[in-house]
Formats: C-alpha cells, sequence, structure tokens
C-alpha cells in the first residue's frame, strides 16, 4: 500500500471517528430542574459523599440545596449567602464563608475564618483561597489555619483545587496588571514557605496576558488540569510542569465560565447558552441549552451524567450521560435536625435546621 493511499485511510477513518463522537453528543439529551426558592441565584456545585449533588445560593435563598440524581431538591436554610462548596474529608460538606453541612443538613459555621473558595486537598486539610494568600486548616480545627502568601501580589484568587499530582493548584487574578498566573503549591516544601513562599509556590503566566476572570480548575484525564480563560475566550490546559496550551472554542465564554473532568474520558465546561465537550487533543462539540443562562459552575455526578448551574435561569441542568432514563424524584422525608454538632467538630455556631419540606420539581425529566 503506498504511502499516500495509507495516509488518506487514516484521515477518512479520523473523520470518520469525530463524525461519530459529533453525533454521540448531538444526541445527548439536557434535562433542568427549577429551583424552589425563586431568584436564588445558585453559585457553585459539588458531589457529596452521599451520592448527591450540592448547591450553594448567593442572593435571595440564603440556603444550601441538595438535589438526588432523580432531580428531588431539598433547601436548607443557613441565614446568609454562599459561595463555594466541596466535599471534605470528613463525610461532610465544607462552603464559604467557612461553614460545614452535614449530610443531614446540620450547619456549623466558623465566622472568624475568612475564605473565597475551598477544596479538600490531598494531606487530609481543607484549603481556601484568600486575598493574596492561601491557607490550610484541619476538619477538626477550622480556627487555627496556616497562610501561605503568593510569591506575587495578586488581586484576588479565583480558584482552588487539589492537583492530579498530589499538590494543590490555584488561579491568580491580578487586575491592575490585566494578568493571570496559574500556581502550584508544592505540599512537600511546606517548612519554611509562609515567611518565604516562594519555597514552596510556583507561578505560571497565562500566555497572552490575558485575564483568566472567573476560570475554573478541574483535573483531566490526562493528568494535566485544565481551566477556562473566559476573556481570551478559551479553555486552557496546564501540565504539572506547568506548559499551557489553550484551545479556542465556538462559544462565548466571556463574563465566566466552568470546567470538569467527565466520566467519558472529556473535559466538559459551560459557555453562554451552552454546554461544551473538549476532549484531551483540543477537538471541541458544543449542544444548546434549553434555557438561556450565563456560565454556571459544573461538576461531574456520582450518577455518571454532568450537571451544571443555570443562575439566570434559577435551575440545575443534567445532560444525561448514562443512557438510563431518569427514575422519578422521590421526595425523601425531612431530615431529622441534631441538636449539637458532631464531637469532633470544634467550637462554631450551631445553626438549628427546621425540618425542611423537600420540594421535587422535574419538569425536564428525560
Amino acid at each position: 500500500m503506498s504511502h499516500a493511499r495509507a495516509r488518506a485511510i487514516r484521515s477518512i477513518a479520523a473523520l470518520l471517528l469525530a463524525a461519530a463522537v459529533a453525533a454521540s453528543i448531538r444526541a445527548q439529551t439536557i434535562s433542568e430542574f427549577p429551583i424552589p426558592t425563586a431568584s436564588s441565584v445558585p453559585v457553585d456545585i459539588a458531589s457529596g459523599p452521599d451520592g448527591n449533588l450540592w448547591f450553594t445560593e448567593s442572593y435571595l435563598g440564603k440556603n444550601i440545596g441538595r438535589i438526588t440524581p432523580s432531580g428531588a431538591v431539598t433547601e436548607f436554610p443557613v441565614g446568609g449567602a454562599q459561595g463555594a462548596i466541596a466535599a471534605g474529608p470528613d463525610g461532610a460538606l465544607w462552603f464559604t464563608p467557612v461553614s460545614r453541612i452535614t449530610t443531614a443538613g446540620v450547619v456549623t459555621s466558623f465566622p472568624g475564618v475568612a475564605g473565597t473558595d475551598i477544596t479538600a486537598g490531598p494531606d487530609g486539610g481543607l484549603w481556601v483561597a484568600r486575598t493574596n494568600r492561601i491557607a490550610r486548616f484541619l476538619p477538626s480545627d477550622p480556627n487555627t489555619a496556616v497562610e501561605y502568601p503568593t510569591v506575587l501580589p495578586v488581586s484576588n484568587i479565583f480558584e482552588i483545587k487539589a492537583g492530579p499530582d498530589g499538590n494543590v493548584w490555584f488561579i491568580e487574578n491580578d487586575h491592575a496588571s490585566n494578568s493571570a498566573r496559574i500556581a502550584r503549591i508544592d505540599l512537600t516544601k511546606l517548612n519554611g514557605c509562609s515567611a518565604n513562599p516562594a519555597l514552596c509556590i510556583t507561578e505560571f503566566a497565562v500566555p497572552g496576558n490575558e485575564t483568566a476572570a472567573g476560570s475554573t480548575l478541574a483535573s483531566g484525564p490526562d493528568g494535566a488540569l485544565w481551566f477556562i480563560n473566559g476573556p481570551g475566550g478559551k479553555v486552557g490546559r496546564i501540565t504539572t510542569g506547568g506548559v499551557i496550551t489553550q484551545f479556542d472554542v465556538p462559544a462565548s465564554l466571556y463574563g465566566g465560565g466552568s470546567i470538569t473532568g467527565g466520566p467519558d474520558g472529556a473535559l466538559w465546561y459551560t459557555a453562554t447558552n451552552k454546554i461544551g465537550r473538549i476532549t484531551t487533543s483540543g477537538a471541541v462539540t458544543e449542544i444548546a441549552t434549553p434555557s438561556s443562562y450565563n456560565s454556571g459552575k459544573i461538576t461531574a455526578g456520582p450518577d455518571g451524567n454532568i450537571w451544571f448551574l443555570e443562575p439566570q435561569a434559577n435551575k440545575v441542568g443534567r445532560v444525561n450521560l448514562s443512557g438510563a432514563p431518569a427514575p422519578t424524584p422521590t421526595p425523601t422525608g425531612p431530615p431529622g435536625p441534631t441538636p449539637t454538632p458532631p464531637p469532633h467538630i470544634p467550637r462554631g455556631h450551631v445553626t438549628p435546621v427546621a425540618a425542611p419540606i423537600p420540594k421535587a420539581n422535574v419538569p425536564g425529566r428525560p
């Protein structure tokens, strides 16, 4: 067989594979589930240790929401707006301003502990983002945190995530210079790092001096981290050694966007009125959402599907990847409040939880 013919056969095979992937993505359906509290403006969503998904409400809601894989929503009042949420190493969920909620809905808040984003580290601690610094504390003692300043002053730290290399990664945004950096803190070199952050923190400039405002980080199936560069209109990839590659995408990413690793070996992201899928080689497919929304957070769910927030539509969305029909949501009984937090939780303000009535809204069941 000639080399020309072999190249032609490979090209045809690649085109057929790309067409099959595109057809598969187009065949995916999206379900939407309204949040019971109107104008709640959902902010962040995470998989919980109980097999459900948990999300924060930043505006009128003042609740933490829980949605089952079948779409039944329960809201737990927490008395104020929240930002980020993440599953902790202690079997509960933690959110900012730094507080803890059990899967039964018992809330413990720590008013003296600051943080704008939060993640569970590979070291058994919780890491939070603060202005010009990040901090670490143990779930058993949130009031005692160790801070690590950034090497260069920055205005905001937007995202902090555990990386596939056993370290913690975060995005720095410097509005003064209109530039962004992705930084890594090496957990094996923390000794002396509070006084001299260059000992453990390495910062990588995003090419093009573009601001990765509103961006998020996610571990990919390729051992790298992926991020959104909203104003740049790109999805980015950074290796654990700091090599950055960026891919243009068709949809508008300006004003934000979010990205997560999917169960299908690709990355999924949100854009204005679109959900996108990008392979580790940079092939992009996008599908439109039923409702208009402005680039909410996205995560892989415990059910093998992709879940995302629609802040403007006040809904939780689901990209149905598993292929199985969604079961009918079954409201659960009111979670029984626990009069005191678990014994291992340190001093904090415990918010009594009234027995909420689960509210199921399932018009979008596929």
